[in-house]
C-alpha cells in the first residue's frame, strides 16, 4: 500500500521590482551616502562647518588631502548623475515611466493621508487601497 504525499504548495517569491531596478536602487543609495559623508567633510569653513573637526580631518586623511577628497566627491557625483540619466533614457523595461506614473497623485491619496493620521491614533483603522506607492511615499 502506498501513501500519497499531500500536495505541497509551491511558494513563489514576491518581486515588486526587477533585478536591474534593485541594483540601481542600491547604487543610488551607496552614491548618496558616499556623497553625503564626503560632502560633510568638504564643508570645513568655520562659518559653515557641519561636521566635527575630528571627522573632517579623518576623512581628509583617508583621501590624502582636501583636494583629492573634493575631486573624488565630484567624480562620484558625476558618475552617479551619468548613471541616473542613462538608466532613465535607456530603460529597457519601461521602469522609469512606470515609476513616474506610479507617483502621480490620485483622488484616493488625500483620503489615505487623512485616514493615516487617524490610524496613528487607532492602529485598527483600515487604510484605503493604494497602488504601488501610498500617498506618503508619493509625497516624500
Amino acid at each position: 500500500m502506498s501513501e500519497q504525499a499531500p500536495e505541497q504548495a509551491v511558494e513563489t517569491p514576491l518581486v515588486k521590482h526587477p533585478l536591474q531596478q534593485r541594483i540601481f536602487h542600491w547604487f543610488n543609495a551607496a552614491c548618496f551616502l558616499f556623497l553625503w559623508l564626503t560632502g560633510i567633510a568638504i564643508i570645513s569653513n568655520s562659518g559653515y562647518q557641519i561636521g566635527p573637526t575630528f571627522y573632517i580631518n579623518a576623512v581628509n586623511n583617508l583621501f590624502g588631502g582636501a583636494t583629492r577628497l573634493l575631486h573624488t566627491h565630484v567624480y562620484v557625483g558625476m558618475l552617479w548623475f551619468g548613471v541616473l540619466v542613462v538608466s532613465f533614457v535607456l530603460d529597457p523595461h519601461g521602469l522609469s515611466l512606470r515609476f513616474l506614473r506610479d507617483l502621480i497623485p490620485t483622488r484616493n491619496d488625500l483620503r489615505w493621508m487623512r485616514t493615516r493620521v487617524k490610524a496613528e491614533i487607532d492602529p485598527s483603522t483600515p487604510l484605503p487601497e493604494q497602488g504601488a506607492y501610498n500617498a506618503g511615499q508619493k509625497a516624500f
